[in-house]
């Protein structure tokens, strides 16, 4: 019986409600996010006070489902690579279309060029 409710919940769409930590790193999303700055998946564990190792597998599923987006990516000290900036669907919608209609323009005017 438990199996077959799992695979009708899966096929009709119905979800489980978001968990503690879900819920705590959403909302410091929310409050780290400004335009010029999101937050980094270890300023996102420190503000939502969770685990760096519960961060990193909640903010992958929450990007996963749709939740958070990578915005950009930024230089940090503590890293040699870019780290990426996460910001809620809502709040980070415009930056990525605007970004990535800078990205096209940039791209199209090279290729008239050649």
């Amino acid at each position: 019986m438990y199996m077959a409710d799992n695979i009708l919940t899966r096929e009709v769409g119905i979800m489980r409600p978001m968990g503690e930590v879900s819920q705590a790193l959403l909302a410091a999303a929310r409050e780290l996010y400004t335009p010029e700055k999101a937050a980094t998946l270890s300023e996102l564990a420190a503000k939502a006070g969770v685990s760096g190792q519960a961060a990193r597998m909640t903010v992958a599923s929450l990007a996963r489902r749709g939740k958070l987006l990578i915005v950009r990516e930024r230089e940090v000290d503590t890293r040699n690579r870019p780290v990426a900036e996460y910001a809620p669907v809502a709040m980070g919608v415009a930056d990525v279309s605007a970004t990535a209609s800078e990205e096209l323009q940039r791209a199209c005017s090279l290729w008239v060029r050649r």
